[in-house]
């Protein structure tokens, strides 16, 4: 466990000798993301990390280091008792993936991939991938047939699967523990833009335009209503709209929004509101951020500089 953010889980090598690093690192592999072994076509040092955090059926993982190649063969399938999917977005050195067919993979690219299925992992030296671990019954509610998405190279002039790949490589273990959103916020992030890559690619119609912009508009008088509430999230607002969740998304990312972050802006404008007012200085700035929707001081300090330049306490004194 990484002692410095609870809730991380991580593997590095470094923690053992050279001679068990190679089986050590599989074991992390095996254990974090699905069974599989690791194999070197030469005899150099090696060192390689994973860092992992749950976001309840959705896990974002980090992993990084020398060159190897991972297989996951009949083996390595027939002893394993769990079916994941797996969105790899490559953020280094381009590499080669068998699985159901063969593509290389470049920096920037993206692919989905199914446990249920072999795989052959050839990775290069200093590579790095983000991986979205995804349980199928949570994808399916997104992407009703993944087999659409399955073992192909996202293209990266497809406009969803470029904005799914820029934020999926923003994501970290970090990040999803200490995001001012919700986990569950962050997952669903993930899912509409899946959702409307698949569709993008010859998936499930759309919402008609003129509907998106009358739903569009509903979302943010909710969102704008609503937004103090701490443990706000997609769920409760569809609810109170009476719509899915994966419409609420499709209906925002039709205009290139988020939810996270349409709900941070309210947040922050409902703050610098609140900082502007002479009859709210009886409050502290942890009270603002806090009946503004945020939860954490450190976290509203740092929005509130990124939105506004400046942070609470000089918002404040600028009045």
């Amino acid at each position: 466990m990484d002692p410095s953010l609870p809730g991380i889980r991580s593997w590095s090598t470094d923690e053992v000798g050279a001679a068990l690093r190679l089986d050590y690192f599989a074991d992390a592999v095996s254990s974090s993301l699905t069974p599989m072994s690791v194999r070197r076509a030469t005899s150099g040092p090696f060192r390689a990390h994973v860092r992992m955090a749950e976001l309840g059926a959705v896990a974002i993982l980090q992993t990084g280091g020398s060159e190897h190649t991972a297989v996951r063969a009949h083996s390595e399938i027939a002893q394993s008792g769990e079916h994941s999917y797996h969105l790899i977005v490559n953020r280094g050195a381009s590499c080669d993936l068998e699985h159901r067919g063969g593509i290389r993979l470049s920096a920037g690219d993206a692919v989905l991939v199914d446990s249920r299925y072999g795989h052959r992992f050839v990775l290069g030296e200093n590579h790095a991938h983000t991986h979205v671990k995804l349980s199928p019954e949570w994808l399916r509610t997104w992407v009703p047939n993944p087999d659409l998405l399955l073992g192909r190279a996202l293209p990266r002039d497809s406009t969803w699967a470029r904005a799914l790949v820029a934020f999926v490589s923003e994501l970290s273990p970090e990040l999803a523990l200490t995001s001012p959103l919700p986990g569950k916020i962050l997952a669903d992030q993930v899912g509409s833009l899946l959702a409307l890559t698949a569709h993008e690619l010859g998936g499930t119609n759309p919402l008609a335009p003129s509907s998106r912009a009358g739903l569009r508009e509903r979302i943010h008088d909710c969102v704008a209503q609503r937004c103090t509430e701490l443990e706000l999230d997609a769920e409760q607002l569809a609810a109170s709209l009476n719509i899915s969740v994966r419409t609420l998304h499709r209906a925002l990312a039709a205009h290139g929004e988020t939810l996270g972050g349409i709900l941070v802006a309210a947040r922050c404008d409902t703050a610098l509101r609140m900082l502007e007012s002479p009859a709210m200085d009886r409050l502290t700035l942890e009270q603002v951020g806090r009946r503004a929707g945020f939860c954490n001081p450190s976290h509203f300090s740092k929005t509130m500089r990124s939105r506004f330049g400046l942070n609470p306490g000089q918002l404040r004194n600028r009045r």
